[in-house]
């Protein structure tokens, strides 16, 4: 089944909340937008103005269009300034959670963990 405009919104938005450890209400506090409005995009029964989407999309650090179109979840975007991309095994940058550092057996755990789901999915390397 096709999404729809407001559908894609809502992954859109719930998307890059959880990618900038944010909730809608910080949303609604830090843009000054009504929390039923949030709400209501989040759940797909309204669409934002365009101003709207434009704020947020400031707010988020992205394009418009990443708000509007269908992401594609198999791809990653590498364009983006912001995103890197870490060989757990190979590279030695120093991985940290809370403030502490990764433990090597950590990092194994998580690379098999990946894995793992990797498997379940059908998601072959």
């Amino acid at each position: 089944m096709a999404l729809g405009n407001k559908e894609i919104m809502a992954e859109n938005i719930q998307y890059y909340l959880a990618k900038n450890a944010k909730a809608p209400i910080d949303m609604v506090r830090d843009l000054e937008f009504k929390q039923t409005t949030v709400y209501d995009w989040i759940n797909a029964r309204t669409y934002p103005r365009i101003d709207k989407i434009e704020m947020m999309a400031n707010y988020f650090g992205i394009d418009k269009s990443d708000l509007v179109e269908k992401r594609n979840t198999n791809e990653m975007h590498s364009n983006k300034k912001d995103d890197k991309t870490v060989d757990l095994e190979q590279d030695t940058t120093i991985l940290a959670l809370d403030g502490i550092e990764l433990s090597d057996d950590y990092k194994q755990f998580i690379i098999d963990q990946v894995r793992s789901l990797r498997k379940l999915r059908g998601d072959d390397e």
